[in-house]
């Protein structure tokens, strides 16, 4: 039988680096405690396929949900026991140490293994920069560039200025490899000094950095998308799907909203766009998955909203990839919200499961190996969205805005 190893190296970005930093013991048990969602891919897979996600040692699923019930969980050691030929390794994304593991399994590394040149690339902000262009929806014919790449202070600078001149009030340095709000700042006026310490230090290693305007998000989505290479050396994509993001504060993951269609007045644009993207990352020989993300947000002199095309560019699996196959699982007419939040919130989310027009799916182990999880996953579906977003209100707390701030009730 044909089977797929998930690798879930949700480290990928620190993975990325040429000098990768040690893994904490705290970063260890949230990877840890996510490894097992990958498994929720396994109902993609054809009837004749097994699925296999690698864990660490000691880090076993235990407690497992229904959807994730025919997933095998073992560590390398094991595998190594009982891998065959016709297996196909599958990881979050490609890092060297996805390379090295794979290869250490058995899997050759060949035409069928992107190039780690091309991996860094797509994955940094130098890649991003050029893509990333807005458009106000009255006035769809006319995008204009976003943002700044820097290669000093001097051009930090005056990005920064522009930004003011332009009215945003906030901003947002993020390093040249910066993802899931992390490896940036946020600020207003001048520098900190422990920020002028990291943006030197940066620019003194040769590394350009990108400067944002800190904007008012009204809802976020994740576009995905898949390369492939042929036979004969071309490039094929494809277009997945999208789900809208549920996003705190600081912009921070924190679920994915699922309907059988997304509503393409607002998305299309930039799921068009995106495939000019995805072409762009397959020149260098990028392949695997590539996720997009994009949003509307508020200008800051008011007028109409603004899509920003591609805020984020992933040269790997997102946790909005898993949540589209999630969708099978919704019944006509029905919405799924899948979020990610504290275990003391299960409670509230067992008690949505209660109500008659909601139901809850788990997607989360209840321990890893011997311990608890302190982060879990759910999926709630109802026909009655209102009710969604009222339990998203209390499980995901005030803190979530975008999508909440526009559907129903103002939680303030």
């Amino acid at each position: 039988m044909p089977r797929r190893i998930y690798f879930p190296n949700f480290n990928f970005e620190e993975e990325l680096a040429t000098q990768p930093k040690a893994v904490s013991s705290g970063t260890r048990q949230v990877l840890n405690e996510l490894a097992p969602v990958i498994g929720l891919l396994d109902s993609e897979s054809p009837a004749d396929t097994h699925s296999i996600v690698l864990v660490e040692e000691g880090a076993h699923p235990n407690g497992l949900p229904q959807l994730l019930a025919s997933v095998e969980f073992c560590t390398q050691t094991q595998y190594q026991k009982v891998q065959n030929v016709s297996d196909e390794f599958v990881p979050w994304g490609w890092s060297p140490r996805a390379i090295a593991v794979a290869e250490s399994l058995g899997f050759s590394q060949s035409e069928t293994l992107p190039w780690i040149t091309a991996s860094r690339l797509v994955n940094s902000r130098s890649f991003h920069h050029p893509w990333d262009r807005i458009v106000a929806l009255d006035q769809p014919a006319d995008p204009q560039p976003f943002g700044s790449l820097c290669s000093n202070i001097t051009e930090l600078t005056a990005a920064l200025m522009s930004f003011a001149d332009a009215g945003y009030t906030h901003w947002v340095i993020k390093a040249n490899v910066s993802h899931a709000a992390r490896n940036r700042l946020v600020g207003a006026g001048d520098f900190t000094a422990s920020q002028q310490k990291w943006i030197q230090s940066r620019f003194t290693s040769g590394e350009k950095l990108a400067a944002e305007p800190w904007v008012r998000r009204i809802r976020e989505c994740g576009l995905q998308y898949s390369i492939q290479r042929t036979a004969d050396s071309q490039s094929t994509i494809r277009f997945l799907g999208a789900a809208e993001m549920l996003t705190d504060a600081a912009g921070r993951y924190r679920g994915s909203v699922l309907r059988p269609e997304t509503r393409s007045e607002w998305w299309q644009p930039a799921a068009e766009y995106g495939l000019q993207i995805a072409m762009a990352a397959a020149d260098p020989g990028f392949i695997g998955p590539l996720g997009l993300d994009c949003m509307l947000f508020e200008p800051p002199r008011g007028g109409s909203l603004c899509l920003r095309y591609c805020h984020d560019i992933n040269g790997r699996m997102t946790m909005g990839r898993l949540a589209l196959a999630l969708r099978k699982h919704l019944h006509p007419e029905e919405t799924g919200l899948w979020f990610h939040a504290p275990s003391e919130k299960s409670e509230l989310l067992f008690r949505a499961s209660e109500h008659e027009s909601v139901r809850v799916l788990a997607t989360s182990p209840l321990q890893i190996g011997t311990k608890p999880i302190k982060r879990q996953t759910g999926l709630l579906v109802s026909r009655h969205e209102q009710m969604l977003w009222h339990t998203a209100r209390q499980i995901l707390g005030q803190e979530v805005g975008g999508i909440l701030r526009a559907n129903g009730p103002q939680s303030g």
